[in-house]
């Protein structure tokens, strides 16, 4: 039962992990308020599942699933080295060894993570946020406005661009309000 355990636990953290990687890379450039209305559009695109121009909770979580899907299989493409359709103890070892080789090269150049993750917002909680008229549907305007919002308290010295020390500000900001919360 606990070999099962801790495989199912390695297969979740190898599908996670390379969009942690991404995500830690990405947090170490500087973002301008135009890039972020692009990665808004883009975002929502790829939300809004039959092209309407609202997304509902429903496309969240199917938009969730597809890319959770797309993951796995990129990383078993990649663990399944011989490419016979498993893989084997030997392909897992190397695959496990690779991905904790290039955790640690970004931890030695400061982009890997460094400590305990906080939770993380389901589609329902961004839907919510994101909802301004309480419609239970956000639209690409709600979607941008709310973004750009969160962009312009970030964006500290008001110069429409974002950069790795304002990010690491209003990141420990949030951290200190949300331990505040849990005492």
């Amino acid at each position: 039962m606990s070999k099962y355990l801790f495989l199912g636990g390695a297969a979740l953290l190898a599908v996670i992990a390379p969009a942690v990687a991404q995500h830690a890379k990405g947090m170490m450039q500087p973002t301008t308020r135009a890039e972020a209305e692009a990665k808004v559009k883009t975002h929502f695109a790829k939300m809004d599942g039959n092209a309407d121009g609202v997304v509902t909770l429903s496309e969240t979580e199917a938009a969730r699933e597809k890319m959770a899907t797309e993951m796995r299989d990129k990383h078993f493409a990649e663990m399944d080295t011989n490419k016979d359709g498993s893989i084997s103890r030997a392909e897992f070892d190397a695959g496990h060894q690779a991905r904790k080789e290039k955790r640690g090269a970004m931890m030695d150049e400061g982009r890997g993570h460094k400590g305990p993750r906080g939770a993380h917002h389901g589609g329902g909680k961004m839907l919510e946020r994101a909802d301004s008229n309480k419609d239970g549907k956000v639209t690409l305007a709600e979607m941008t406005a709310g973004a750009l919002a969160r962009f312009d308290r970030v964006d500290a010295n008001r110069d429409g661009t974002i950069s790795p020390e304002e990010r690491k500000v209003a990141r420990d900001a949030m951290r200190n309000a949300r331990r505040g919360d849990r005492l």
